[in-house]
């Protein structure tokens, strides 16, 4: 169950993302940045732009997401609301900026993108991952 819950989730912040990099004209697609940051890394793979590769990463990523999510509100026994996913979205937000820093800094050849832009929509992002995974289990 958690598994068909972290995708639905991760599919709502992806298209979050889709539609913000289409309408401002940036690039916020996670998977297709996934995949060129492989692809310009030393590690042997090579996938396209498009490749399934970046979005396999970046599902297991939201699974992960969805079990911390599920561990945190377990141990504090916290009610799954909207104030929960808010801040727990935030949270990964931040933790997404920086998991983000770290691949674009060690990478030899990062994707040319407006970071701070990138950021600002990757916390909304992550908010509303938060939201769709508390829809689904209240």
């Amino acid at each position: 169950m958690i598994l068909l819950i972290s995708v639905f989730a991760t599919l709502m912040m992806t298209a979050f993302s889709y539609i913000c990099g289409y309408i401002s004209g940036n690039q916020f697609r996670e998977p297709e940045l996934l995949n060129q940051l492989i692809n310009t890394s030393s590690l042997p793979l090579r996938p396209e732009k498009k490749s399934l590769v970046g979005w396999l990463l970046h599902v297991l990523l939201g699974f992960l997401f969805a079990e911390m999510l599920l561990l945190s509100l377990e141990y504090t026994k916290l009610s799954p609301n909207w104030i929960f996913a808010l801040i727990s979205g935030v949270v990964a937000g931040i933790i997404g900026i920086l998991g983000w820093q770290i691949m674009f800094s060690l990478n030899p050849d990062p994707p040319e993108i407006r970071l701070k832009n990138f950021y600002l929509q990757l916390v909304v992002a992550h908010v509303v991952f938060s939201l769709s995974f508390i829809f689904i289990i209240e």
